[in-house]
């Protein structure tokens, strides 16, 4: 039922809590070629279980350009997200993404899916820089846009750098390819 996956979100929020783990994206469909009954029921799951964890991410990939556009989940996913908007309006996170064409190779966050065309292990890193963006412009607050933009580029580099240099390591101490 729905309510079995939000108790499986509620679990692996508390888990995550226990580990000391600050985000945890997986809570995904990727339904592009169709719904499973089990998609369906993670998707109508997502409003409750968004509402009831704390870091617990979701993602739903729609549609591609080679399997073409599931138009029942379209339907499905736009009542799913009034009703999660709706039900996670007091929330400082936003906890939802959803794709077309969502790569299968990256993990892509709010959902983070490993790519299902991947190896059994294999490190990836993603780095979120909205934030850090935003505190290195609030820096440069006045000045002139060619500032602004040099601070924009050299800014999304050190974010792309520290999760390239953070993946390469823990790959090496791991024994783990380095994916992306």
């Amino acid at each position: 039922t729905s309510e079995d996956f939000v108790s499986i979100a509620k679990t692996l929020d508390r888990a995550r809590k226990d580990v000391g783990v600050n985000f945890l994206g997986g809570y995904s469909a990727l339904v592009s070629k169709g719904m499973t009954k089990a998609d369906e029921l993670l998707l109508r799951s997502i409003p409750q279980a968004l509402a009831e964890t704390q870091l617990v991410c979701s993602s739903v990939n729609l549609g591609s350009t080679k399997t073409g556009i599931d138009m029942d989940a379209v339907r499905l996913m736009g009542d799913i997200i009034k009703e999660t908007a709706e039900r996670t309006k007091d929330h400082w996170l936003f906890k939802l993404v959803v794709f077309c064409n969502a790569p299968d190779d990256n993990p892509f966050m709010a959902g983070a899916f490993h790519g299902v065309t991947e190896a059994d292990a294999i490190i990836n890193v993603g780095v979120s820089g909205p934030g850090v963006v935003k505190n290195a412009l609030e820096r440069v607050r006045g000045e002139n846009f060619e500032v602004l933009c040099e601070t924009i580029k050299k800014t999304a580099f050190k974010v792309t750098r520290v999760g390239q240099l953070v993946a390469q390591e823990a790959s090496k101490r791991l024994g783990i390819p380095f994916g992306i």
